[in-house]
């Protein structure tokens, strides 16, 4: 794995531990996410980084990973 690869899902998995914290501090409730704009916002811009983190990527790492 290169350098950068590392580094981008070292940066992926820590918005993944924030996702997890959101939710534990608004509650695992559809309803409440469907309600609540700041949560919402709040993990749609964790997933929208983690998105736009995966497009840099490397080739090599993707074909390595494929299966």
């Amino acid at each position: 794995m290169d350098n950068g690869d590392f580094t981008i899902i070292k940066h992926m998995l820590k918005y993944c531990e924030e996702i997890k914290q959101t939710i534990y501090r608004f509650g695992n409730d559809i309803n409440k996410f469907k309600n609540d704009n700041d949560y919402k916002d709040s993990l749609s811009m964790k997933i929208f980084q983690i998105g736009e983190l995966a497009n840099h990527l490397t080739d090599e790492y993707l074909e390595e990973t494929k299966n």
